[in-house]
Parts: C-alpha cells; sequence; structure tokens
C-alpha cells in the first residue's frame, strides 16, 4: 500500500514549500506551478462565501484528510491543488480543498499549486504568487 503514497515519475520534478513536498499530477503536466501565501489565499477564496469552502464535514472529509495526514506522515509528495482565477479576480480551488485544509490546520504559510491556464494571471498579487521552475 505504501508504494501508492510515493508516486513520483522518474524524472517528474519534486517542490517543497514550507516543508512540505508537491509534484503536479500528470493531468495538469505543463501547467503553470506557484508558490501562493496560504492566508492569503485562505482570504480570498474563502472569505467571499464559497459554498465549497467547508471540507472537514462528514465521513468523506475525514477519510481524506487522514488519507493526506498519512502521505505526509511517510513524507511522501502531495499532488498541487489546482487553483482558477476568474476575469474578475475570484479565485477558487478547482481540485485540492482537502490538502489545503490540511495544511491550513498545520498553520504552514505557503503551499505550492497548480493555476489553470485559462485563469487571468493578472491577479496573481492577491495571494502573491511566484511562479516556479
Amino acid at each position: 500500500m505504501d508504494e501508492y503514497f510515493d508516486r513520483t515519475i522518474e524524472g517528474q520534478p519534486v517542490y517543497e514549500s514550507d516543508g512540505i513536498r508537491y509534484t503536479q499530477p500528470l493531468r495538469a503536466t505543463g501547467e503553470p506551478l506557484y508558490e501562493v501565501n496560504l492566508a492569503l489565499l485562505d482570504k480570498v477564496w474563502g472569505g467571499n462565501g464559497n459554498p465549497f469552502y467547508i471540507a472537514f464535514l462528514g465521513d468523506h472529509g475525514k477519510a481524506k484528510t487522514n488519507q493526506i495526514r498519512y502521505i505526509l506522515a511517510k513524507n511522501a509528495p502531495l499532488d498541487t491543488p489546482e487553483v482558477y482565477i476568474t476575469r474578475d479576480g475570484e479565485i477558487s480551488i478547482v481540485d485540492g480543498r482537502h490538502r489545503f485544509f490540511v495544511l491550513k490546520d498545520m498553520k504552514k504559510k505557503t503551499l505550492v499549486v497548480t493555476i489553470s491556464e485559462f485563469s487571468d494571471f493578472s491577479y496573481l498579487d492577491l495571494i502573491d504568487g511566484k511562479k516556479l521552475g
């Protein structure tokens, strides 16, 4: 079972931010990676009344967050969450809200995200985005 948690592919880059290792999911290969400020992302994503902001409710949420904590305990890399930024500057976590909440709960300051290539990158300052790679 542990092989599942180290899913890095030979030659695939591993990025580190605030003590956490990340890889980019294959489905997002080629999309830009950014290190972002977790508190700012929390403010603009959660502070806009987003109904998807809650991740820890129910058995599914607990199972997902426990799995993420297990991956981190094994020092295996997490897949980068995927973020989308609209032309109006609204920021959404498209995939990875459980990873986001675990890292927030761990009091991490930064995280690495994949930002959808269809995003409006002029709003990156809202989350203090710094391009990687």
